[in-house]
């Protein structure tokens, strides 16, 4: 959650800087180029923004959760590590514990483990979707930012 809000501190303050320039800038004369390229790059960080505050919404509905795909199990995963974890159903989880960490040919799955296997799963899937939605408010930014410096270097040069 941490970088999350240094992206929304980052975004924020950039959108800001860029709509203050461009308030500044429409008084002075701007070409239509720099004022394309300072306005597409606000619109990215408002969606970079978006994004980021997007990634603290609580994620509570379980079943949603439960129907996400993240992909398929593989016999070399790592039961433990949430991007491996998230590919699985909450019985076959705890069933490929059991039979890797406690050697059991036949496990047998008690519903205490399904239910911790349910809730590993959840975690898993809510962390990949958030830091889903991390990546793609960097990926914004950084666009939003690299347009607005060429905007700016445009104007500076004309």
């Amino acid at each position: 959650e941490t970088k999350n809000v240094g992206i929304v501190g980052l975004a924020g303050s950039g959108l800001t800087f860029i709509v203050v320039a461009l308030g500044f800038l429409r008084d002075e004369g701007i070409s239509p180029a720099s004022g394309v390229a300072l306005t597409v790059a606000s619109l990215l960080m408002a969606l970079s923004l978006l994004a980021a505050v997007w990634s603290f919404m609580p994620a509570t509905s379980m079943p949603r959760w439960m129907r996400l795909h993240a992909g398929d199990p593989r016999p070399d995963d790592n039961l433990f590590y949430f991007g491996h974890a998230a590919k699985y159903a909450p019985r076959h989880l705890a069933e490929a514990v059991a039979r890797r960490y406690e050697r059991q040919p036949a496990p047998a799955v008690s519903e205490l483990h399904h239910d911790l296997a349910a809730q590993l799963v959840v975690n898993a899937r809510i962390t990949l979707q958030k830091l889903k939605l991390f990546r793609w408010a960097v990926l914004l930014f950084a666009g939003g930012a690299l347009l607005s410096a060429a905007g700016m270097l445009s104007v500076l040069l004309t």
